[in-house]
């Protein structure tokens, strides 16, 4: 620091009468703890305290006070030298200058005359309202202005500390203006409410100059506040922030109606989509699974759990049916992005809605147990509430049993006065309650499932009537058919015992006599091979006719007596077995142990595994494999011939036992419909099953013996006799 001895400091200084000299000035100053400068005409510091040498830098001496001093230009304005210079009078001022918003401690700057140079001393006056008395009546007249303002504003400081507060905010906060003045801004406002804190905060705001609505929660009191925050900046000329402005306004009540507002939106949308989905549902079950759906959509009631109980049809119980659980994780009051009724109904069900149907489902309580909430609900015409565990949950089964402990919503299901069943719902975990809301969107519920139950009734009724009637015509069509076949049968069983009586009398003739022309005529005749070809063709044609015969007359006689049918598997085979060794094919019996006695007639059975096995071998090619087989399926003994010869088309399979349709050449298209024929006179059917290539599947099933066959059997017979 510059001597003080130096130069122009060694000259008195007068005021008024008193002359002092400047060493005595300037260590009074010292002594005292004033901070001073001396400035030339030029506002160049020339002598510096040693507070401000120390603050300032070693700069301060030799340079412009403006720059090395105060360093702002309002700072600078407030200057009163030139005036000292000119009056030689002292003077003061206020530094920083005054200016609304502007809070903080204030310098009091004395300028007084030395001669060619100015002492400048500065007083630290602390808190500005001890001499500025009209800036704490603004301040209190804007505050006092505030206090019937519904928003919350705080007054803080450049250090972001509470200065000042309206009731508005106290209230929100839940203190008092001394538990809260002076205390930094983070304490009071939960963390995250601006994007930076302290310091940064305070820097942030000087850039911006305000921060605009962040929402924030505020808890006091057990009170709940959603406030919209904001923060202005109080600035002066350099940007330099002096003060902020908080303003918290309490959107509680908009929020509060806004949510309500999206919870009636949604509420009204899910119950849209509910009818809509029910228009197309026609099913009793997902009819229900609708219904449960929409009690535990968190659009919707968004209830814990729900289950719906049924009245049969003519019983006088009430019975559980389905359950759901809801989803825990949801937030009720407004549809989840993708959660659609549909999908949520007919979605898989997971492990808690297993758990919770099976314990409906074990619920059985009979009408006339009247004192038991299910049953009283049924009876009901509003929707009730129960407490499950309470006083009034003591009947078994309790609720409580089923959905555990808590509120219980229960909804009679009436239609036209007619008792359906009763809707159930346990409200969430995290719920104490099921509010108002809840209980009459469960009563819309409730009144639209009604009807959709009825309706689902009517039309399972409606088509199981359908399906009994589609069954009985598809009978009645297969009797026309088998009493069609069956006389189509009769009639060209007639016909060919007339064709054989009209023709084998004559063809006997023409037989004896070409038989006698052969014996007369010598081998070396040239006529001699035309009659034995006529011979030939003669037998021939008389063995037709014989095997005619015997057909219609096997056709005509009992077919219901024991058999066993592992000897007549085996009688079948081993007529074949030469045969099979001809056309290379494998012939191969599988029979089932312990087969019981079979009720039909072995002349006839054998007959039809001949013409079988005849046509299995037609069938396929050498080194194929027909397989017969024998084995029991619960009350009947299966007779199967099976080959893997070329198979049926679906137009033969379709055909194949019409009388005189045949796929071969040579074929009569009599040998199916006659074993059909004697299968059926043995009790029981003969079918096929073929697809192209796979080769073909026939089937005998015939009936397991009983005393019961064989003395019907009997009794036909002594009729037939008599």
């Amino acid at each position: 620091m510059r001597d003080y001895t130096a130069g122009a400091m060694d000259e008195p200084v007068r005021t008024g009468s008193t002359e002092l000299e400047p060493r005595q000035v300037l260590g009074l100053l010292d002594r005292a703890g004033v901070q001073h400068v001396v400035l030339d005409r030029d506002c160049r510091v020339l002598v510096a305290s040693p507070g401000l040498s120390a603050s300032r830098g070693a700069d301060l001496v030799g340079g412009h006070c403006h720059e090395v001093l105060w360093r702002r230009e309002s700072d600078c304005r407030a200057c009163l030298i030139d005036e000292v210079f000119r009056t030689g009078e002292p003077r003061s001022f206020w530094v920083p200058v005054m200016r609304p918003g502007a809070l903080g401690p204030r310098h009091l700057v004395h300028q007084v005359p030395l001669g060619e140079r100015v002492l400048e001393v500065i007083v630290d006056t602390g808190a500005p309202e001890q001499f500025f008395p009209e800036l704490l009546l603004r301040e209190r007249i804007l505050l006092h202005g505030l206090r019937r303002v519904p928003v919350g504003v705080l007054l803080v400081d450049s250090r972001m500390h509470v200065v000042a507060a309206n009731p508005a905010v106290l209230a929100m906060l839940g203190a008092n203006e001394e538990e809260i003045k002076g205390k930094p801004l983070d304490e009071l406002l939960p963390e995250g409410a601006f994007p930076a804190r302290g310091g940064k905060l305070a820097e942030l705001l000087a850039r911006h100059a305000a921060i605009h609505d962040r929402e924030i929660v505020l808890e006091a009191g057990g009170t709940r506040r959603v406030v919209l925050a904001s923060l202005a900046a109080v600035v002066g000329r350099g940007q330099a922030l002096n003060a902020a402005v908080v303003i918290l306004t309490d959107i509680t009540r908009e929020r509060r109606l806004n949510e309500e507002l999206e919870r009636k939106v949604a509420e009204l949308t899910l119950l849209r989509e509910f009818n809509e989905v029910l228009s197309h549902t026609a099913r009793l079950e997902q009819v229900l699974r609708v219904v449960l759906a929409t009690l535990v959509h968190p659009g919707g009631l968004g209830l814990g759990a729900a289950a719906v109980f049924l009245v049969p049809e003519g019983r006088d119980v009430l019975e559980g049916w389905l359950a759901r659980a809801g989803d825990a994780r949801a937030p009720r009051g407004g549809q989840r992005r993708g959660l659609d009724l549909e999908a949520l109904a007919f979605a898989p069900p997971g492990e808690a809605d297993v758990m919770l149907e099976q314990r409906v489902r074990r619920v059985r309580i009979p009408l006339d147990e009247e004192r038991h909430p299910l049953v009283a609900a049924l009876r009901d015409d509003v929707p009730r509430l129960l407490d499950a565990g309470g006083a009034g949950d003591e009947l078994d089964p309790p609720i409580a049993a089923l959905f555990g402990p808590g509120p219980v919503y229960l909804a009679g299901l009436r239609y036209q006065n007619r008792p359906l069943g009763v809707l159930a719902g346990v409200a969430r975990r995290d719920a104490a309650r099921i509010d108002p809301d809840q209980v009459s969107l469960g009563g819309l519920v409730a009144g639209a499932a009604a009807g959709a139950i009825a309706r689902a009734r009517l039309h399972e009724e409606l088509t199981r009537r359908l399906e009994d009637l589609a069954e009985a015509h598809g009978r009645l069509r297969h009797m026309q058919g088998q009493l069609l076949r069956e006389e189509r049968r009769s009639a060209l069983g007639d016909l060919a015992a007339e064709i054989v009586h009209q023709i084998r009398n004559p063809l006997a003739v023409v037989g004896g006599f070409a038989r006698r022309l052969a014996r007369t005529i010598p081998e070396d005749d040239l006529r001699a091979t035309d009659v034995r070809i006529l011979v030939e063709e003669t037998a021939r044609m008389e063995s037709i006719l014989e095997r005619i015969r015997h057909d219609v007359r096997l056709a005509q006689r009992p077919a219901r007596t024991r058999i066993d049918p592992e000897e007549l598997v085996r009688a079948a085979a081993e007529r074949y077995q030469g045969l099979a060794r001809e056309h290379e094919v494998t012939l191969r019996t599988e029979i089932a142990p312990d087969l019981p006695a079979a009720q039909g007639s072995r002349e006839h059975l054998l007959e039809v595994l001949d013409n079988l096995l005849s046509n299995a071998f037609d069938a396929v090619e050498p080194g194929g494999t027909v397989v017969l087989r024998a084995q029991r399926l619960r009350d009947a003994v299966h007779l199967i011939v099976e080959d893997d010869g070329v198979g049926l088309t679906a137009e033969e399979l379709e055909r194949v036992f019409e009388p005189s349709y045949t796929t071969k050449s040579d074929g009569t298209g009599l040998g199916l419909p006659l074993a059909r024929r004697l299968v059926s006179q043995c009790g029981r059917t003969l079918t096929v099953d073929s697809r192209p290539g796979e080769g073909a599947r026939f089937r005998i099933v015939l009936p397991v013996w009983s005393r019961d066959g064989e003395r019907r059997t009997e009794s036909t017979s002594t009729q037939r006799e008599g």
